[in-house]
């Protein structure tokens, strides 16, 4: 009997061929900065991703269904030891993955943080805290090893809490508190000195109808002084003019600038992005988006030569790093990006679908199918 639908079958499966090739970077230009070298497959999608310092190992976090963490040998997608089961998780944590200064250990922040060694997967250690008490919103390691800093928020106290911990003892070195700020990014500069923290403060004010007035900070805190040293808006006119909530933030290479990411933006053409002074937070350069856009990732390269950002558009877009060319653009929806301490390698993660899969179109695999790519930067 004669297939009455060759060509519906061909267009299907050359247009699945296309897709896929698109996101894979195959039809990007010569002039493509970044290049596909490797990927790795997972049970389900990949939430968050982390390079060992030396770029070998990749570690990568399963938020949803499963709970659990797994390294990579990435360039010969090969496991490395167990996987490492959490069991106490919050979904919206910055920075959830870190590597520690000499890739022995991985670190993963959720309502508590959990720390396990790379080859064996036995936990080294775990916050122990009251339930609603310090969670834990974002951890990174010092670029020397020996302080873990930790921005934890106390719903009960309404109080945010960025701690020093020493990593041999994990006895608290200092902290500084703020109440009613509730962050939802960090990032810690390239040379550790520095971090940047982003949020909503609540004055005690209220509006017209009762409830309590908030606006978006950013906050730098002096880490070698322990103090903070600017506080500005990142949306001054909020009241009149929404803006999105910030979603990620990421130092340039030399410590001058900000990039702040939006979620949720509420109008097409509304900020997505936004080039910030570190100093006085003056707008250096911005990027709209269409409505509900969700940046879910900005990194600067160490070698300030890139910018990447993911999100926009369904697509993950690689800029100089001054925000002013754009380099090249991939098409995907990764839930997470990570770049190498070196600048030479970054990995998108998330479902298969979002990455190059079409298996959601064919229904021949289920797509909560995770998946990594790693591309080579020039």
């Amino acid at each position: 009997m004669k297939n009455k639908y060759p060509r519906l079958v061909f267009t299907l499966v050359a247009f699945t061929a296309i897709h896929a090739a698109t996101h894979a970077g195959i039809f990007d230009s010569k002039n493509s900065v970044a290049s596909e070298v490797a990927s790795i497959h997972e049970t389900n999608g990949i939430d968050s991703l982390d390079f060992s310092p030396d770029g070998s190992l990749l570690v990568a976090a399963k938020y949803y269904y499963s709970h659990s963490a797994q390294v990579w040998n990435w360039s010969q997608s090969r496991r490395v030891g167990p996987e490492f089961k959490h069991d106490n998780l919050s979904t919206l944590n910055a920075n959830a993955l870190h590597f520690s200064a000499d890739g022995a250990k991985a670190m993963w922040c959720g309502n508590v943080v959990a720390i396990w060694n790379v080859t064996d997967g036995v936990e080294k250690y775990r916050q122990t805290e009251k339930r609603g008490e310090n969670v834990c919103s974002a951890a990174v390691y010092a670029p020397n090893g020996d302080t873990v800093w930790m921005s934890q928020i106390s719903y009960a106290r309404r109080m945010h809490t960025l701690a020093a911990y020493d990593t041999t003892t994990w006895q608290l070195i200092w902290k500084l508190e703020s109440p009613d700020f509730f962050p939802s990014a960090f990032s810690l500069s390239f040379d550790g000195n520095i971090a940047a923290i982003a949020g909503r403060f609540y004055s005690g004010e209220k509006d017209s109808h009762g409830g309590l007035i908030s606006t978006q900070r950013l906050r730098v805190i002096d880490l070698l002084n322990r103090r903070q040293i600017r506080d500005f808006p990142t949306c001054p006119n909020e009241m009149s003019l929404p803006c999105g909530e910030i979603a990620a933030l990421a130092w340039s290479a030399d410590g001058k600038s900000l990039a702040v990411g939006f979620r949720g933006i509420p109008h097409d053409g509304s900020d997505a992005i936004q080039i910030l002074d570190g100093a006085t937070g003056e707008m250096l350069s911005r990027e709209p988006g269409p409505k509900g856009t969700a940046v879910r990732g900005v990194r600067f390269t160490p070698d300030g030569k890139y910018l990447i950002v993911a999100g926009i558009s369904k697509s993950v877009k690689i800029w100089d790093g001054e925000h002013t060319k754009l380099l090249q653009e991939i098409l995907a929806e990764p839930a997470s990006i990570a770049v190498s301490r070196d600048g030479h390698y970054l990995a998108l993660g998330g479902e298969a679908f979002g990455l190059g899969n079409f298996s959601r179109l064919l229904g021949l695999l289920a797509p909560s199918k995770g998946k990594a790519i790693i591309y080579q930067l020039k």
